[in-house]
């Protein structure tokens, strides 16, 4: 199972943050979803402190918005170039290498500027990558083992693709939003094919995360606007049709995070207007609120992913007196707690493949250079 996180675009009131990953971080991009306060101080905040990482192994000019592993040994980055043109870098379990978009090259079909905004991977030769394109187009990207290609057909043109989940080489899902409604594409190996979304009460909708445990089941968040402000939203397929699934009302929630093990343990992440975390999870039969560690002044968690039911991790952002720091939480089967992070800045995507794997993407506006953290199995690096 693969959960992704990403958005950047034409959405429903799109908020603009800035993104990085692997330590500290970016540049400015449109991001839907994901939170920040907007008088957050990007100040280092103690990044010299116990377990502060040292020089960075891997560094490249612009942001990471999103990350996902087939394995311990491959796993893909996607964001943006400093310039604003779409950004894929590869782990091949020794390092990470840069794809950039080059005519001739590696063939990413956006020389003329976009972003990527979400990445998910069945297998190490069968990943995808979503985003906005030249002239504001959907970018639908997949990679064969050996090289990326635009794999678009059946793809709506207006769309616009905030994330993205696959399961085998016949069945991906595509999130985000086509005009002020939410968008819902699935692959089937040969094409895209828009899925009709349920209609929330609202002024608009979008999906800003998907999550697939098989053919049969996946699930899909984001937010509603309402005249009162944002809810949470949260969609379901079960094989047949998408619908719509009632989970905890929070006035001012959006969630921007879901990952699922299987049927019966999902989680959703997310934040609200009053700078509070949001954690949410599915049993099967409802959606609960789980306690998320008070951490700071102000925090919000932008994407999660779990390998099992005592495994799941959780990113985001908190903020506290002189320091705006990413934010990393832990499931261990009985609650979440906080885990050290070296970086300031915000964290806007995380994978693990086991208990002793993981990679945590996200931003530091402080620099120019995206970066990415590294679960060992001990602590983040």
């Amino acid at each position: 199972m693969t959960s992704t996180l990403g958005r950047a675009g034409r959405s429903a009131s799109p908020r603009r943050v800035s993104i990085a990953a692997f330590g500290v971080a970016l540049v400015t991009l449109t991001a839907c979803g994901h939170r920040a306060p907007t008088s957050a101080p990007d100040s280092p905040g103690g990044a010299g402190g116990p377990g502060a990482p040292g020089p960075a192994p891997f560094t490249v000019g612009g942001q990471l918005a999103a990350v996902a592993a087939a394995s311990a040994t491959r796993a893909w980055a996607v964001g943006s170039t400093a310039n604003i043109n779409p950004l894929a870098v590869g782990w091949d379990g020794a390092s990470w290498r840069v794809r950039l978009p080059a005519p001739g090259g590696d063939k990413l079909t956006s020389p003329g500027g976009g972003s990527f905004a979400g990445i998910a991977a069945a297998s190490g030769s069968d990943a995808w990558a979503v985003g906005s394109g030249q002239y504001g187009l959907p970018l639908i990207e997949h990679w064969n083992g050996a090289s990326w290609k635009a794999t678009s057909r059946g793809f709506p043109a207006d769309a616009m693709p905030h994330a993205v989940a696959a399961t085998s080489a016949r069945n991906a899902w595509a999130v985000g939003a086509i005009g002020s409604r939410p968008l819902i594409a699935h692959w089937d190996g040969t094409s895209w094919r828009r899925f009709p979304s349920p209609t929330p009460v609202g002024t608009s909708s979008a999906l800003d995360s998907v999550a697939a445990v098989g053919a049969g089941d996946a699930w899909a968040v984001g937010r509603t606007y309402t005249a009162r402000g944002p809810i949470p939203l949260i969609e379901r397929w079960d094989g047949t049709s998408w619908r719509e699934v009632p989970g905890p009302r929070i006035p001012g929630g959006m969630l921007a995070g879901v990952t699922a093990t299987s049927g019966r343990d999902v989680w959703a992440v997310g934040s609200s207007d009053s700078n509070r975390a949001i954690i949410e999870h599915w049993d099967g039969t409802s959606w609960t609120l789980s306690a998320s560690p008070r951490t700071g002044l102000a925090a919000g968690l932008n994407a999660v992913a779990a390998t099992s039911a005592t495994n799941a991790w959780a990113v985001g952002w908190t903020l506290s007196p002189g320091s705006f720091r990413t934010l990393i939480e832990r499931w261990n089967g009985a609650r979440w707690t906080s885990v050290h992070s070296p970086a300031p800045g915000m964290l806007t995507g995380v994978a693990a493949t086991s208990g002793t794997n993981a990679w945590a993407v996200g931003f530091w506006t402080a620099t120019g250079i995206a970066v990415v953290e590294r679960w060992n199995g001990a602590h983040w690096t």
